[in-house]
């Protein structure tokens, strides 16, 4: 059956002050209790299913009713005993510092001594006695006469010791006790004094025998002391049965009872804090003994008491009061005076300082609280005693109504109290602490408050918590904030409502640094991940205290961090570790670096404080992490703690080491000691830098002979590809040339060594000392015969700095050898051991590997030590690393023979082509692209020996670099070599070249027509931030020739354009095949599929008189044909093979015109001596300029080719998509690429202006003179330019003039024709009759392109024209007429 729970219900129950005899507190004593109070105090929570009516006169049956039985004394005397709050506040320190932190019992510890030690106060009614139990015992002389004066020492105007306290309206109860120890089992003269008594006082009296003697059947062995330890459990036991009691269950059960922190304070708080003297051998500790006289028939007695108590006298008569005092209030509130005292009271003023005699009185604003007899003293009773009753709904309307009458009187405790109360009331008003609710399962939580109900109980007890901590300075505690915000935390936690909890409990702790602060405030860290603050995981409001775990994470931290401060303030060290230590484990995984840093340090400084080294140590490395968050340089106050820490570490390890030796020695083992040296080796294990030195996925074998930092193992296996497809050595040609990647061979006595990329992780400086590897070997004789591994002293980095450290390694023996981990000292204290393995690839090849991830062993780390054989170490040694684009440099290719033989035809293979000339090659111009094949540097070189080949460098223009800056390339170099007198045995070595290469000079051309031929617009644009002057501009072609403008003397600043002007005409000299037979032969074999049988262009090579150029460097401009061409033809003819379009297209196409800039960069404002020196050079090239109109070459093979499609019936199929694919973008590539377009050759231009030739004048000239000036008018003629601008083919034309604008008129014939050869111009006049001015003439023109061949061809017409494609072209132009 539902129920609010007992914490709640119990320290909100009704008090019944107890008031007996001596001669009763005699018999109580005898039994172990020090009144009659505490002999019934085990009893006043059984009372079970227990009927009360509520105010609607509905009977409700409660689970339970608990009571309160406390001493008359404690709360009807002037001087009252209740707990002050710096008491409580010390007795809660105590008791939770007491108790271990893993126990567990901070929070019940807390609500139990707030909870129960609620003061005597004027503004609430809930300490106040409900009744009054009045003990007289038979043994007592004059039993009436002293019952009358317990009557009226209890009850009545002289028992009101305040005057807020009603000691009139108080429920009387009467009991006789018969000590049958005493006064023997003859019960009837207690019956008669029970009838005399019940004559007297009324029928709430009862009868209650015990026992105060010991019995004879006692054994002479006394039962062992109770466990009277403190606990904050509320224990509610059920009278035992004759068979089941005995002394010592009996003498527990008061045990437990009395230790009770929420039942008995005073008592166990008086325990915990009294010394008792140390027991010794002549004076044992006394045993403590409870309800030692007394059987199962006195216990059911007692029991029966306390239910006939409540349910015989109790509710009802708390019943009739809440009828009786609910007529008052109502009327109160229904008369006129009701309804307008409020308001008159708010607008006219406060009630009159001195009333009326017999006038009721208010609110003493003096001395702070209302006099019993005022209707708000009365009220406020009433809501109290409904909220006892548990009528909740009616509880809070009369709490809703007085906080706003106390509020008006400005009683603010009175007012702050009320709303505490009314919220909740409203919060126990759920429907799931209703009697009448049927049970629900365990797994169905309780149906949440919406959020409107949530929120307005949630905002009277901020009202409430605000009220209470404003009344003093922030650093005070205030307990009745903290002991409401208890009620209404323990009410939530049995809905499973965690929604703003967290935020109420660190409300209500305030500023305080207090014991009970921080415990609110740790239960806040548990809410919050409760109800999931933050959402990191699931779960739902309201569903029960398991739900959303995992959210909340963050503000949990956050609240364990306060709570840990407080701790450490209130002196609860412990306390405060745990706190920490919590919330590191929450923030270690995220990505909350400042608080877990703090969170780090405070825990390594307050273990380093207890002496605890190893968890300072512990924590401080934790703390040496790369963050960027930091302010620069904060790690190293770190750095410094962890030194000292583990110093003392260091020195405590030695002084248990040598403890442990002398024990040994001496037979002496000092469990401690090992116990302590057990600890420190069980730390080894965690004491580990967080954040790895070393990169393990960088760590590399490196041998000098084949020294290649970076570099795509792609671009190796390319290179190593082309080596062996140019292969022209003596001997059988390898299969493969370079080793694999994932296997280092290394020479015996050849010293290789091990790149390990070492990172500093923090933002201080850090040394790395003693750096070493270890080895494993496969040697037969140990890891010994390895040979001899290097050790690096001191290697110094800055913060978050990179760097590469080799430590040299010489094999002395041919032998496996794997490294496996890296050893040094973490700046110079701190030894470190990381592990340079790394896991290999994922194993999938059986069904268990496939399902379980499993890996295969990472070989990258292995080196194969062999005895001998050719080896050639190579490098490339030139100055600087800036490079211009285009710019050459001299350099030398370093050989040096590392092995133990002699080499032969010693060659290198650059990755990019022409980057690597030899000095003092004769400059050539093939006709055909040349391979890419090795240079050969040396024909022999002798073992140990060294050779320098003097080579020349060009540096390639940097893909994706963007205009003005600099990019990284790297060339790759593949040396060959066979061993002397071995052909057969092959080696390679690699090196690199790294540049930075940067564009200076950009450079843009435009062909434009000319007077007599072509005009080339060159603008040359300096991207740099130097001055650089253009040498010269050079043209380079076979059909063009070209006359370059002046260049002007002087420098191009940075960002300027210099632009200068060629003048290109058709070189009359020269005698080209420009139609391309072998060309247009080779593609027709493409067509058919005879690749084998291409011929390639022709195999002489031309000289630079060959082109009529003033170039000087043509070894350059070769090596950049070469890139353009293979990139050009790469493009159109991507269906072929590479080797097969290599073969097939020329270096240069004779129609091509390709510019040469040269320019040299030199630094502003530098002397010109120094200029020179320090200057760097360059050339940049543009290729295939056109200024001529293309025409095709392929038509021959485009008719032969579409004669069989028009013949067949139906398209030819192949037997694979893919190849039918393959085949088309071939014929499309031959057909409609480069080589099969053709573009209109003609050009016409119309002159500008035409002289206008008079005409005669007429017979009546002379009146025309009369009148004004003549019109000047006449024929004209305009000359129309034709221009075959094809260089191959002839072209027919016909043009029609249709529109004339102006005043003019055509004359004469409108349509002109004609046939052009190629290059070929003519001249024709149109005639015209016009006037002076400008004239618009507007025509159209019909071209085609074509050859003239014999009559008979069938292709052709009569005249033998064939026709290759025509054009429709119109055209408009303006004449000026003068």
């Amino acid at each position: 059956m539902p129920s609010p729970p007992l914490s709640i219900v119990q320290s909100l129950s009704p008090r019944i002050a107890v008031l007996a005899s001596a001669d009763v507190d005699d018999s109580c004593e005898a039994n172990g209790c020090r009144g009659l109070d505490e002999l019934l105090r085990p009893w006043e929570g059984g009372t079970e299913r227990v009927s009360v009516l509520s105010s609607t006169l509905t009977p409700t049956i409660h689970p339970s009713f608990p009571l309160r039985f406390v001493s008359h004394a404690s709360v009807c005397s002037n001087s009252t005993a209740s707990l002050d709050a710096d008491v409580v506040v010390d007795l809660i320190g105590s008791f939770v510092g007491a108790r271990r932190p893993e126990e567990d019992q901070h929070y019940p510890l807390t609500r139990s001594l707030l909870l129960s030690s609620r003061p005597l106060a004027a503004h609430e009614t809930f300490s106040h006695p409900v009744g009054v139990l009045i003990a007289v015992s038979t043994s007592t002389p004059d039993p009436l006469g002293t019952l009358a004066k317990l009557v009226g020492q209890a009850v009545g105007a002289g028992a009101q010791a305040q005057p807020w306290l009603d000691g009139v309206q108080v429920m009387r109860f009467f009991v006789v006790v018969h000590d049958v120890g005493k006064m023997g089992k003859d019960l009837a003269p207690a019956n008669d004094l029970l009838a005399g008594v019940k004559k007297a006082y009324g029928p709430h009296s009862t009868l209650l025998v015990i026992n105060s003697r010991p019995r004879r059947d006692d054994a002479s062995e006394p039962p062992p002391s109770p466990d009277v330890s403190t606990h904050p459990a509320i224990p509610l036991p059920r009278p035992p049965s004759a068979e089941e009691s005995s002394p010592s269950s009996l003498s527990q059960i008061y045990a437990s009872a009395l230790s009770s922190l929420t039942l008995s304070p005073e008592s166990a708080s008086s325990a915990m804090t009294a010394s008792d003297a140390p027991s010794t051998p002549s004076k044992p500790s006394r045993r403590k003994l409870y309800a030692s006289r007394l059987d199962a028939d006195d216990v059911s007695h007692l029991a029966a008491l306390v239910r006939e108590l409540v349910v015989q006298s109790l509710v009802p008569w708390m019943e009739a009061r809440v009828r009786e005092w609910n007529e008052v209030y109502h009327a109160n509130r229904r008369g006129i005076t009701g309804r307008l005292f409020g308001a008159g009271r708010k607008l006219f003023g406060s009630r009159p300082a001195s009333p009326a005699p017999g006038q009721a009185v208010g609110y003493n604003a003096a001395k702070g609280y209302y006099p019993v007899n005022a209707v708000e003293a009365l009220s406020r009773r009433l809501a109290d005693f409904a909220f006892m009753l548990r009528d909740y709904k009616y509880a809070a309307s009369v709490y809703d109504s007085l906080r706003r009458d106390f509020a008006q009187d400005r009683a603010m405790r009175y007012a702050l109290a009320a709303t505490e109360m009314y919220g909740l009331s409203l919060l126990l008003s759920h429907p799931y602490f209703l009697p009448t609710s049927p049970p629900s399962p365990p797994a169905v939580p309780p149906a949440p408050f919406t959020n409107l109900q949530h929120s307005d109980i949630t905002s009277w007890l901020e009202q409430a918590v605000l009220g209470y901590n404003q009344q003093g300075p922030a650093s005070q505690i205030q307990l009745d904030a903290q002991r409401i915000t208890v009620l209404y935390y323990e009410a939530w936690k049995a809905l499973g409502e965690w929604r703003g909890v967290g935020t109420a409990l660190v409300k209500a702790a305030g500023e305080a640094d207090e014991v009970p602060s921080g415990v609110l405030i740790e239960e806040a860290a548990a809410a919050d991940v409760r109800g999931g603050c933050s959402r990191i995981g699931g779960g739902k409001v309201g569903a029960g205290a398991g739900a959303g775990e995992g959210r909340g994470r963050r503000r949990q931290a956050f609240h364990l961090v306060m709570a840990a401060r407080r701790y450490e303030t209130a002196g609860l060290k412990a306390y405060s570790r745990r706190c920490l230590e919590r919330a590191s484990g929450l923030v270690r995984t995220a990505a909350w670096t400042a608080a877990r840093d703090r969170i780090e340090y405070s825990l390594g400084r307050q273990a380093y404080t207890l002496g605890q080294a190893d968890v300072a140590v512990e924590h401080f490395l934790r703390l040496l992490q790369r963050e960027d968050t930091g302010a620069a340089g904060s790690q190293g106050m770190v750095l410094e703690d962890l030194a000292l820490a583990y110093e003392v570490r260091a020195v405590i390890v030695q002084q248990a080491e040598g403890l442990a030796q002398i024990a040994k020695r001496a037979v002496l083992i000092n469990q401690q000691l090992v116990a302590h040296r057990d600890l420190h080796e069980r730390a080894k294990d965690k004491l580990a830098l967080p954040t790895p030195v070393f990169d393990v996925n960088k760590t590399r074998i490196v041998v000098p002979s084949d020294n290649v930092a970076e570099g795509s193992a792609q671009r190796w296996a390319d290179l190593e590809s082309r080596a062996l497809s140019t292969w022209d050595r003596k001997g059988k040609r390898p299969a493969k040339l370079l080793p694999d990647d994932n296997r280092v061979v290394a020479s015996v006595g050849e010293t290789f060594y091990v790149e390990i990329v070492a990172t500093n992780p923090i933002n201080a400086p850090v040394v790395i000392a003693d750096l070493t590897v270890t080895l494993e070997s496969s040697c037969a004789s140990g890891d010994a015969a390895v040979g001899d591994v290097g050790v690096i002293s001191e290697v110094a980095l800055a913060p978050y700095e990179t760097r590469t450290i080799s430590v040299p390694i010489t094999p002395t023996s041919a032998c496996a050898v794997t490294v496996t981990a890296a050893s040094f000292k973490f700046h110079r204290f701190f030894p470190v051991v990381q592990t340079l393995e790394r896991r290999g690839k994922r194993l999938n090849t059986t069904k268990q590997q496939r399902k379980q991830p499993s890996y295969a062993r990472d070989t990258a780390r292995d080196v194969v030590v062999v005895l001998g054989g050719p080896r050639v170490e190579v490098g490339v040694v030139v100055d600087g690393h800036e490079w211009g684009e285009g710019e050459q440099r001299a350099a030398v290719v370093r050989l040096r023979n590392t092995g133990k033989v002699g080499v032969d035809n010693v060659q290198l293979l650059a990755s990019e082509y022409g980057v690597v000339r030899l000095r003092g090659d004769s400059p050539h111009m093939p006709q055909r692209i040349p391979p890419h094949s090795s240079i050969a540097l040396a024909a022999s070189l002798a073992a140990g020996g060294t050779l320098d080949v003097p080579v020349l460098l060009t540096a390639p223009a940097a893909p994706n670099a963007l205009a003005g800056r600099a990019a990284a390339v790297d060339i790759a170099l593949l040396a060959t070599y066979t061993a002397a007198g071995e052909p057969d045995e092959v080696g390679a070595s690699r090196a690199q070249v790294a540049m930075s290469v940067k564009s200076d000079v950009t450079v843009t051309a435009d062909v434009r027509r000319g007077k007599e031929g072509y005009l080339v617009v060159v603008d040359v644009r300096n991207l740099g931030n130097e001055p650089v002057r253009i040498d010269s501009v050079e043209a380079v072609s076979r059909y063009w020739k070209a006359k370059v403008a002046a260049l002007p003397d002087s420098d191009t600043l940075p960002h300027q354009v210099l632009r200068t002007f060629l003048s290109v005409t058709p070189a009359p000299t020269l005698s080209l095949a420009i139609n391309q037979p072998a060309l247009v032969a080779d593609l027709g074999r493409v067509l058919t599929g005879d690749v084998d049988g291409i011929a390639g262009p022709p195999a002489e090579t031309l000289a630079g008189a060959d082109f009529g150029s003033g170039l000087a460097d043509w070894a350059a401009y070769a090596v950049s044909r070469r890139r353009w061409t293979v990139c050009q033809c790469a493009r159109d003819f991507a269906a072929l093979p590479t080797e097969v379009r290599e073969k097939l297209v020329p270096l240069l196409d004779p129609l091509d015109l390709d510019l040469a800039v040269s320019y040299t960069v030199r630094g502003a404002g530098v002397a010109a001596d120094a200029a020179a020196a320090a200057a760097r050079s360059g050339t940049v090239f543009v290729h295939a300029l056109r200024p001529a109109p293309r025409f095709s070459l392929v038509e021959p093979l485009r008719a032969a080719h579409d004669a069989p499609d028009a013949a067949r019936a139906k398209p030819q199929r192949t037997m694979y998509e893919e190849t039918g694919r393959i085949r088309r973008a071939v014929v499309g590539a031959v057909l409609d690429g480069p080589y099969g377009v053709d573009e209109v050759p003609l050009e016409l231009r119309m002159a500008t202006r035409a002289t206008l030739a008079p005409a005669p004048h007429s017979d009546d000239g002379a009146a025309q003179a009369a009148d004004g000036p003549a019109t000047e008018e006449g024929k004209v003629k305009v000359v129309l330019n034709v221009w075959n601008r094809s260089p191959g083919v002839s072209a027919r034309w016909v043009v029609r003039f249709d529109q004339v604008d102006g005043p003019a008129q055509l004359i004469g014939s409108l349509d002109f024709r004609g046939e052009l050869a190629p290059n070929e111009r003519r001249a024709v006049d149109v005639g015209l009759w016009a006037e002076r001015g400008t004239v618009g003439l507007g025509w159209t023109a019909e071209v085609e392109s074509g050859e003239r061949r014999e009559a008979d061809n069938v292709n052709g017409d009569a005249e033998g024209w064939t026709v290759r494609q025509q054009w429709s072209l119109q055209g408009k132009a303006r004449v000026e007429i003068v």
